[in-house]
């Protein structure tokens, strides 16, 4: 039978790990949002090329 204070530790140390797996959850989950902001990012740097484009034909059109 473990004695008090090795409990205390025992219980400790299955906190830290327990802690440990949280923070590297929350760490993948904050590379995933990041990889999904860089891909609209993108998306919208090309939309947004695609919309000066068809703007700058339809100045020639007009001019």
């Amino acid at each position: 039978m473990a004695t008090l204070p090795q409990c205390k530790l025992d219980g400790t140390a299955q906190n830290i790990e327990l802690l440990k797996a949280l923070i590297q959850k929350d760490q993948d989950n904050s590379q995933k949002l990041a990889q999904e902001v860089k891909h609209h990012e993108d998306k919208l740097n090309y939309l947004n090329a695609h919309v000066n484009a068809i703007d700058e034909s339809i100045h020639r059109l007009q001019g």
